[in-house]
């Protein structure tokens, strides 16, 4: 399956304690570059690719979230996993859906569909060139 979105407004947000208004990136299309690789073009042109398996793995969810912060203890070699540690090769995303005008919610093939993905989280970690260098202050 290929899911795509389309057709995303500009939304104005207030930030807290000013009266201005903030612009933020809004998606302008969405879809599967490769079966592997999931494509976001945004409105100011930029395009973000990101592995399914780093998305995954970034799910912002309590659950994951919590997973990805805890201290790790000693390995046990008799450990049963949990279900967002085993990303399968076959990952995929079965329906992309928009929340609200601020984020996006994936279902996973591995059944996780808990992640809401805001479109600020989703460019904070775009992988490319640009965001890169923008991150270690280069640019």
């Amino acid at each position: 399956m290929n899911p795509t979105v389309k057709a995303f407004s500009v939304g104005f947000i207030y930030p807290l304690g000013s009266k201005k208004f903030q612009i933020f990136m809004l998606p302008v299309d969405l879809k599967k570059a490769d079966p592997r690789t999931l494509q976001i073009e945004w409105d100011d042109g930029h395009v973000s690719r990101y592995p399914l398996e780093f998305l995954r793995r970034q799910c912002p969810c309590a659950s994951c979230s919590e997973a990805r912060h805890t201290p790790a203890k000693p390995a046990n070699p008799l450990r049963v996993l949990q279900a967002h540690e085993i990303i399968g090769a076959d990952l995929d995303i079965k329906q992309a859906e928009v929340v609200g005008r601020y984020a996006l919610n994936f279902q996973w093939s591995d059944g996780h569909a808990e992640g809401i993905y805001t479109f600020d989280f989703l460019r904070s970690i775009c992988q490319c060139e640009e965001c890169t260098m923008q991150k270690v202050g280069k640019i």
